[in-house]
């Protein structure tokens, strides 16, 4: 999709912690299509910063996302923004704890994995 194209020019050559970029990205999260959805959070994955609360606020409805690799790509792209002792992130990771479906079994362990992260137990 055209939408996915945009994303991954943006993701080559805006630099991290872009803001226009991270924000015309995730206002793509909720796409149809779920390529779209997938480079989108591959893209914020990459260009988020340490505790970018943009990049978290809309992490919880992918996290609840129908196909599993999106669910699993927001849980990637919540522990590159996540920074310890972030309330938002730590929310965010609790989120993806009741992961239920195919490959929850993954999600769950990285939203526990992150969990730590953001709560100061790992760096």
């Amino acid at each position: 999709a055209l939408h996915g194209v945009a994303i991954a020019a943006m993701s080559t050559f805006a630099c991290r912690g872009d803001r226009t970029a991270v924000a015309a990205i995730a206002g793509r999260l909720g796409d149809a299509d779920e390529e779209t959805r997938l480079k989108g959070l591959l893209a914020l994955a990459k260009l988020a910063e340490l505790g970018d609360e943009s990049v978290l606020a809309v992490l919880p409805a992918c996290l609840t996302d129908p196909s599993e690799a999106v669910r699993r790509h927001a849980v990637d792209a919540l522990r590159a923004a996540a920074a310890p002792g972030s309330t938002l992130a730590l929310e965010v990771a609790r989120s993806g704890l009741s992961a239920s479906g195919p490959g929850s079994a993954a999600i769950r362990a990285s939203a526990a994995h992150a969990l730590g992260v953001c709560a100061g137990d790992e760096a």
